[in-house]
């Protein structure tokens, strides 16, 4: 057996030396108060059984040797041992750690008793501590009888003369009743000795007495009689005792445990006294005292003893892992194996640190274990057991509690239940408050926080307006301010602001005092608040968000009390749980958990727990409890329950459903279970998204569901608290679980097609994990067709299947990814030449695809891309394919990045149908409009022969010019050129093709062109100047025609006879800065004097023209009165001394003195060139005799004029 009594040990091991130190110290006569010293449970019992069973064993060995069976070397009852303790007082709730109070004399009289009772009463025979002996009922029967005999003789003795009276009339009877009276006689004798003898048998240990009273004062008492008295008075009882007995060493054991320290001074004082009584022989009288090392101070302890025995303990904290290790192995050698780690032992074993409590934990250890786990086969951990007996040992009061479920282990678990449905209705709250979100923002038709703002500040006129300011007497709030993004609506709630200026819609200003502000603008503030967040955070980052909550709802159901201590910070335990540390430990390691009741509990087969029956209670009263509620009894739970009761949902229970799925027992109980759980109901959809996480049974549970609610998948795919992954998870379990029928159910309105669609990477996620006959056969049955699929890491098969069946839409994404996995080295092209990559590809089942549904492949693949450049070849063949959609025609070409040198090859055969060529011509027209032309004159003209110069051809040609400069024209007919000509494209574009394309006879009317195109044609000199020509340009665009002399001035003077002049025409062309010199010369001697005018006068002038006199006579009529003075000083030297008089005459006031010549006399002018010059010249003709330069007068001072010219003119002579 593996049981280990509780006892202390007589043969302690390790401890030779403390036996060593207590022989000697008995040995020593000075020494009579010795303390074996240390703490509880460190061996000091063991030490005092150890050093008297040597003793006695000494003593048998010693009789041996000498023979003698009645002699004792050293009588064995030297050795007392007295043991006095208290406890602690586990019914006392207030302090548990108080303990049993004992009173002093209690005490006292306790070592008193264990003292006398031990030795036999014959021993000390005087002593008045009496104890109940074993008596024989013959020898107190002989006793009475021969004391009656005595009696009886005494009698006979004292009145003779009455016996001899009696005896002579027994003499006068006949013999027979002679001897008849002897024997009654003797038999009443008998009788009465048996009765006495049986009052004294039966009622001497009960009764004792006290006092007999006699007549008089006198009486007599028994001191004999038990008094309960205490040392002080007992000392001669003490005395007499240790004089009668050999007892000289008294062990007094756990005298440290007792709350009063005062009975160490009474027996130290015994002590002495003993052994100062000469009537004790063979002293000293020692007493050996096992206590703590702390029982006095480091003074009286000294002072106190007479020797010390340190004693180490055996077992502490620090030890007692490897203590119980050895246990373990030594179980383990014996055939017995416990599997606990040695990890567990070091890890509990502070906790141990007494070897009575650890064999006593061991000990119940093997009871549980084979009660509980042996006995009824259950599945139970050792060390768990282990870890609920060391529990039940350190805290027996605590685990008592369990039994009555109640107490902290209890309340530790109810915390635990507690914590996690508060913060499961936390993160239920965040769930709803997320997915209400997403639904409000999906149902408003509003779509972001500008747009409500926009409609709050219409709203709050009542559609009279829009508010551009909203304030009270202290402050305004603009428009502007609440459509910026950073304001937050609810600044509009805080104050009170009731006045609202807005802009009606005739642009009028108004205001309005709106007292109920707040409440109008509380439903604005409400949406704003759901949009505010989805502007911050999108719809995947808040479904990401409910999907992680969900998740962390579904880990807390299963998280153990040790993973919430690990896990949440939050999670604390009232002051009294969290006091004891060791339940703390315990629950933290997980070494107590939520199976304790498995470890302290029998289960009968047929019996349910207390937690079973509440639980029935629960559905009986529709009061739910947490799905995760722990069954004990599942089976039996089920058979108590009703099936109605399975229709409700208070039946929800995970132990439930997974014992219901176990076997087919319950089938119908299941199935209703089953049809519960397919309502839809948010509660219904927690227990299933829980319960799939959880149980053993997926597969079947799934089959179930599936089959009743063929509106599953649908209900999966819409939840918006649901993310992907889990999905996929779902859709996973389907296809591995379901049969293909069902599936096709589930595909209720597409929902699982649509699903497969919408995601690229479900191939990645379901390739792996499903089989991939079962997965091929599925999406062709569900018509699967892939918007975009990724496919690294899928197997290959299933990608083969996928493009081979072209289970995909003709889309630029899937067209990627076939090339990709077809040949990757061909991807650079793929977006530069889209359809040239995939004829180059050659993978058939592509082609064909992409033929078949060719205009779905342009439009979402082609068109898609940016700036495609596929080969010309296939570019014509593409729009052949597509000729009958004139617009995706267009569209292609205008797409498509390609310069054809030659138009005409694009639609031969069509463009000779009638019926086909205003197609070509607008296929041909977004040629030319969208550069998918060469500019060269070739392509021109081909346009040109089919649809003549078009706007489309003259804008192509206008936006060509700079290249068709450079092109060959040979092409190029007469016939085109004058078309061109007329089709009255823009100047620029004349401007610059004109001069390439020359008419070789240039034949059409100035009047049939345009007044730009003619002056441009003047520009180029595009036809040749002859005087008949300039008559026609001037007749239409006199402009022009000047404009046509510029260009042929020598063409034009050799002309000019054939052209009629006039005085506008001499005029503008002897002022136009475009006319040579030498043409201006000619003209002004061929025409001047013909045409002289004011505006030739000017030309004059300002040309400084030397004149003729002739000319200059005619020009000084014409001439304005500041201009004649200009005119004579430019043709002075053509006049003599009378016409310079004469035109003296005509000149301002301050010229008319020079006309005086009648006398001499002086002239004077202001310092200038012209008076310079003139003072020069009228010196050199003699018209003045002299000048000279003087200072002027004040008076005739010209303003910035200090000089002057004073003449001195000659007089006439005649």
């Amino acid at each position: 057996m593996e049981y280990r009594d509780l006892a202390p040990t007589n043969n302690i091991q390790n401890g030779q030396e403390y036996i060593d130190a207590l022989q000697w110290a008995l040995e020593n006569p000075k020494i009579k108060n010795i303390a074996l010293a240390g703490p509880y449970g460190s061996g000091k019992s063991s030490i005092i059984d150890t050093y008297i069973e040597r003793q006695r064993q000494e003593c048998k060995e010693k009789d041996k040797k000498c023979h003698c069976k009645k002699r004792k070397t050293l009588d064995e009852d030297k050795y007392y041992k007295i043991s006095m303790a208290t406890f602690t007082n586990a019914q006392n709730s207030q302090n548990p750690n108080s303990k049993i109070e004992i009173k002093e004399d209690e005490v006292e009289k306790g070592i008193l008793k264990q003292l006398f009772y031990k030795v036999e009463h014959k021993k000390i025979p005087q002593s008045r501590y009496r104890k109940l002996n074993v008596k024989k009922f013959l020898p107190i029967f002989f006793k009475t009888l021969f004391l009656i005999a005595l009696t009886a003789v005494l009698i006979a003795i004292f009145k003779l003369e009455n016996i001899l009276c009696f005896a002579e009339k027994i003499a006068e009877t006949s013999l027979i009743w002679h001897v008849l009276l002897t024997v009654l006689i003797l038999i009443a004798l008998i009788c009465i000795a048996y009765l006495i003898s049986y009052l004294w048998y039966t009622s001497e240990p009960k009764y004792h007495l006290k006092e007999i009273k006699l007549p008089g004062d006198v009486k007599v008492e028994n001191t004999g009689a038990i008094s309960e008295s205490a040392f002080n008075k007992n000392l001669d009882e003490i005395m007499y005792f240790f004089e009668v007995t050999k007892v000289r060493v008294v062990f007094f054991e756990d005298l440290d445990r007792l709350p009063d320290r005062e009975i160490f001074v009474h027996l130290r004082e015994l002590n002495n006294l003993l052994n100062n009584d000469d009537a004790i022989k063979n002293k000293p009288i020692v007493f050996v005292y096992a206590v703590r090392d702390d029982i006095f101070t480091k003074e009286d302890r000294t002072k106190f003893f007479d020797f010390i025995i340190p004693v180490i303990p055996i077992v502490n904290a620090t030890n007692s892992g490897e203590i119980l290790l050895e246990r373990l192995q030594e179980s383990e050698s014996n055939g017995i194996s416990h599997e606990i780690s040695q990890e567990f032992v070091l890890d509990v074993s502070p906790y141990i640190s007494d070897m009575r409590m650890l064999q006593n934990i061991y000990n119940e250890f093997i009871v549980y274990k084979n009660t509980l786990r042996t006995s009824q086969a259950l599945s139970l951990s050792d060390e768990q057991m282990l870890a609920m007996m060391i529990f039940k040992n350190i805290c027996p009061s605590d685990f008592a509690d369990i039994q009555e479920e109640k107490g902290i282990i209890k309340d530790a678990f109810e915390a635990k239940a507690k914590f996690i449905k508060e913060k499961k209705e936390k993160l239920q709250s965040k769930i709803d408050e997320l997915s209400s979100n997403i639904t409000k923002v999906e149902e408003d038709c509003l779509k972001n926080t500008k747009e409500l703002k926009a409609a709050m500040l219409m709203g709050i006129t009542d559609n009279q307006g829009i508010a551009y300011r909203i304030g009270n007497y202290s402050q305004n709030i603009t428009a502007e301010q609440i459509m910026e993004d950073s304001f937050d609506l609810h600044e509009l709630d805080k104050d009170e602001l009731n006045q609202i200026i807005y802009r009606n819609f005739l642009e009028e200003s108004l205001q309005i005092n709106l007292y109920g502000f707040k409440e109008k603008i509380a439903p604005y503030l409400a949406r704003w608040e759901y949009l505010y967040v989805f502007e911050k955070e999108s719809k995947e980052t808040i479904q990401t968000e409910i999907a992680n909550a969900t998740k962390m709802q579904h880990t807390l159901t299963g998280k153990s009390v040790k993973e919430l201590l690990t896990d949440y910070d939050d999670f604390r335990f009232d002051k009294e749980i969290a006091d004891n540390k060791l339940l703390i430990f315990m629950l933290r390691r997980g070494y107590i958990d939520e199976k304790y009741a498995n470890y302290i509990n029998y289960f009968k087969g047929n019996s349910i727990t207390t937690a079973d029956m509440n639980y029935i209670l629960s559905v009986k009263n529709r009061e739910p409890k947490p799905f995760d509620y722990a069954l004990t009894k599942s089976e039996m739970v089920i058979r108590r329950l009703q099936e109605y009761e399975f229709e409700q949902k208070a039946i929800y229970n995970f132990d439930l459903m997974e014992q219901l799925l176990s076997n087919d027992n319950e089938k119908i109980k299941l199935n209703l279970f089953i049809q519960q759980l397919s309502d839809e109901s948010e509660s219904s959809w927690r227990f299933i998204d829980e319960f799939v996480d959880r149980t053993k049974y997926i597969e079947k549970f799934i089959i179930l569901l599936a089959t009743e609610w063929t509106a599953a998948w649908s209900y999966i795919a819409k939840l918006p608290t649901v993310q992907y992954e889990r999905q996929l998870y779902y859709l996973k379990l389907f296809f591995d679980t379901l049969d293909e029928d069902i599936i096709i159910k589930l595909n209720e309105n597409k929902s699982i097609k649509t699903y497969i669609e919408n995601h690229p990477d479900i191939l990645q996620k379901l390739g792996n994990g499903v089989s991939e006959k079962i997965l091929c056969e599925l999406l062709t049955k569900l018509d699967v067709s892939f918007k975009s699929l990724e496919i690294s890491g899928v197997p290959n098969g299933i990608v083969n299947f996928v493009f081979d069946n072209c289970l995909y839409e003709l889309n630029e994404q899937m067209i990627f990814t076939i090339v990709l996995y077809k040949n990757e080295a061909m991807l650079s092209s793929l977006n530069k030449r889209p359809y040239t990559t995939i004829i180059d590809l050659g993978y058939k089942p592509l082609i064909d695809y992409v033929h078949n549904n060719f205009t779905e492949y342009i439009e979402k693949n082609v068109l898609a891309k940016e700036s495609p450049e596929d080969r010309e070849e296939l570019i014509i063949r593409s729009l052949e394919r597509i000729f009958f959609n004139e617009d995706l025609c267009i569209k292609l070409i205008q797409h498509e990045q390609f310069q054809t040198k030659d138009i005409s090859l694009f639609f031969q055969e069509e463009i000779e149908e009638e019926d086909d060529r205003t197609t070509v011509n607008a296929i041909w027209d977004t040629m030319l409009m969208n550069e998918k032309t060469e500019p060269v004159w070739e392509n021109i003209m081909s346009y040109w022969k089919h649809f003549s110069l078009s706007n489309v051809l003259c804008e192509y040609i206008g936006a060509h010019t700079s290249e068709l400069t450079r092109a060959n024209t040979d092409c190029c007919s007469d016939a085109f050129m004058k078309d061109f000509i007329n089709a009255g494209c823009e100047d620029k574009v004349y401007k610059k093709l004109l001069p390439i394309l020359k008419i070789d006879e240039f034949d059409i009317p100035i009047a049939d062109l345009t007044e730009s195109l003619l002056d441009l044609m003047v520009d180029i000199n595009y036809f040749k100047f002859t005087a008949a020509q300039y008559e026609d340009i001037n007749e239409e665009f006199h402009n022009i025609a000047i404009k046509y002399v510029i260009n042929n001035q020598e063409d034009f003077i050799s002309q000019v006879d054939e052209i009629e002049m006039s005085t506008e025409l001499l005029n503008e062309l002897l002022r136009n800065n475009l006319i040579n010199q030498d043409t201006k010369e000619t003209l002004f001697d061929l025409f001047a004097e013909a045409f002289m005018a004011e505006d030739i006068v000017y030309y004059i002038i300002e040309n400084q023209i030397e004149l003729s006199k002739a000319c200059f006579e005619l020009a000084w009529k014409y001439a304005e009165q500041k201009q004649k003075e200009q005119l004579l000083f430019n043709n002075i030297k053509l006049l003599n001394n009378d016409d310079l008089e004469k035109y003296f005459s005509d000149l301002d006031i301050q010229y008319q003195e020079f006309s005086d010549r009648s006398k001499q006399h002086q002239v004077r002018l202001p310092v200038t060139e012209d008076s310079l010059k003139l003072a020069k010249h009228l010196e050199k003709t003699g018209y003045i005799t002299s000048y000279k330069v003087v200072t002027a007068k004040s008076g005739t001072l010209i303003k910035g004029v200090d000089k002057e010219i004073k003449y001195r003119i000659r007089r006439k002579t005649e």
